[in-house]
């Protein structure tokens, strides 16, 4: 349930989404829950012999199963999904919110100073730069530390602009 939890907000963010947009994930949750709870009393009601409980054991198999289906071929969907947008995506040095903070610091370096004045410290090391960075769009980096998105693209924006300038 921890795996299902965490990937349903690390794997968004990694694919350059906001995880606060994308679909809450009941189903497979319930699914799985339900599925583990008749499993447990069904191999509780099972030590006392009654043949009834191994039916309620064996019910929990594929209600369990079906819920990792759901969750799986969520995953698949998003992965897929991010995969044609970023195939879709304009590529050229531009200060926007579904840029990558790689692709940012790279075409414009002076920008990391704004970066780390909004509180993205963490940029100053160029290896998670290289590998989160090049994952996570501005916007979702923005809903990750909570930060005003239109004043920090605004601030990005100046800092670009001042360093083109140059």
């Amino acid at each position: 349930m921890m795996i299902l939890g965490v990937s349903s907000k690390v794997v968004p963010i990694l694919k350059g989404f906001d995880p606060a947009r994308e679909p809450a994930l009941w189903a497979p949750f319930t699914l799985i829950t339900a599925g583990l709870a008749l499993r447990i009393l069904g191999q509780l009601a099972t030590d006392g012999g009654s043949q009834a409980a191994l039916a309620l054991a064996a019910a929990s198999g594929p209600l369990t199963a079906l819920g990792f289906l759901v969750w799986g071929l969520y995953m698949w969907g998003l992965i897929r999904r991010t995969r044609h947008e970023a195939a879709a995506a304009p590529a050229g040095p531009r200060v926007a919110p579904d840029v990558t903070v790689a692709q940012i610091v790279d075409w414009f370096p002076a920008t990391l100073e704004v970066f780390e004045s909004f509180g993205f410290r963490e940029l100053k090391n160029p290896l998670l730069r290289n590998t989160i960075g090049r994952r996570t769009t501005i916007r979702a980096a923005c809903s990750m530390k909570n930060v005003d998105l239109d004043a920090f693209v605004a601030a990005l924006a100046s800092k670009a602009q001042s360093q083109h300038s140059e």
